[in-house]
């Protein structure tokens, strides 16, 4: 039994004259189980053949296949016996064949979104259409879409990712769940190796800042970086981002440029405390625009005989004493120094409502 695929199939026969004579007008009949299917006329020299083709769009199952020469019976014969031959063919049925040919991804960097553009390929001969595109890391999906790719072509299919530092398995899984019935089902997986590096390591990066500071007073800030990854960082800039409490005297965004792998810098900032209570100050840090650090600090503004920091100023015998214990050093480490009468001063005039 012959076997063929559901498509517009071309059957082609070969017809002898084994006579002497010529014989024109001859029709020559594809019949396909009892349905006749196409009709040609062909002349025929004595003595020679002539190659008929027939096309048929087929249908899925066991078919006979019946060709008759002198179909309507036109012509006497020596041999009238020999006019017809039936074979029979299973036709299958036409299917999809789904395969991913090619992954395309650029530097991949840790904590950076990654972009991937896979080319899956229908080879079959029917459309597939829902066809689900899966983006598998290691064991775990990351993301799946669905596409219609039509018979003999292929479409273009773009995942993101925010990379992980390490090395990793990475497939492009076309109908991961077995959905499509297909006419080959072990080319739908396309995996390779992929190995994403630490441009930057957060724990180098060193915001330094005051705990607490007075109503009107200056104080500076650093931001200690180090560029410990694998790749050189390009046009890196550090931005500063203040609560209300705070003004700066130089710019909030400073340019620092290229850091070479091992390379580190600090950036300083001058700022002025300009309201009470609680401010809080964040710096960014980008490469060529992409975030890759932010660190925050909190500072509390207060005023500057609050020894104990809880805002009351007036009549506050607790500022009192501390200040006391602090001027006659039984209670270390104050914001009024051992025997500091100037600051000790200070504390009187706002226990007393001086100032």
């Amino acid at each position: 039994m012959k076997s063929k695929t559901v498509n517009d199939l071309g059957t082609s026969t070969e017809i002898e004259n084994k006579g002497k004579n010529n014989t024109d007008d001859v029709q020559i009949t594809l019949k396909i189980d009892t349905s006749i299917i196409e009709t040609k006329t062909v002349n025929i020299s004595g003595g020679s053949y002539e190659i008929i083709e027939f096309n048929w769009t087929a249908t899925s199952g066991i078919h006979n296949i019946t060709i008759i020469a002198d179909s309507d019976n036109q012509f006497n014969e020596s041999n009238e016996t020999n006019n017809e031959i039936t074979d029979e063919i299973e036709v299958s049925e036409a299917l999809p064949d789904l395969k991913p040919t090619s992954i395309e991804y650029g530097d991949l960097l840790e904590d950076r979104t990654s972009n991937f553009t896979v080319t899956i390929l229908n080879q079959g001969l029917v459309s597939a259409n829902n066809t689900k595109i899966s983006l598998i890391i290691g064991n775990a999906t990351i993301n799946s879409t669905t596409v219609n790719i039509s018979a003999n072509s292929q479409v273009n299919v773009t995942f993101n990712w925010t990379a992980i530092r390490g090395i990793h398995n990475l497939t492009i899984a076309a109908d991961p769940d077995n959905e499509i019935n297909e006419s080959y089902e072990f080319n739908n997986n396309l995996t390779v190796q992929v190995f994403v590096v630490d441009a930057f390591v957060s724990d180098d990066a060193e915001l330094t800042a005051p705990s607490f500071v007075e109503l009107g007073e200056e104080f500076n800030i650093s931001l200690f970086i180090k560029n410990t990854g694998t790749l050189d960082l390009e046009n890196v800039s550090v931005s500063l981002n203040l609560s209300s409490g705070f003004n700066t005297t130089n710019s909030n965004e400073i340019y620092v440029g290229n850091l070479s792998v091992g390379e580190e810098r600090v950036v300083n900032w001058t700022l002025k405390s300009m309201k009470l209570g609680h401010g809080e100050i964040t710096v960014n840090i980008t490469s060529q625009g992409n975030q890759i650090n932010v660190l925050n600090n909190g500072i509390h503004c207060k005023y500057p005989c609050d020894f104990n920091h809880d805002g009351i100023i007036i009549h506050d015998y607790n500022d009192l004493m501390t200040a006391y214990k602090c001027f006659l050093g039984i209670t270390k480490n104050c914001d009024n120094h051992y025997r500091n009468w100037t600051l000790m001063k200070e504390e009187y005039k706002c226990f007393a409502n001086f100032n």
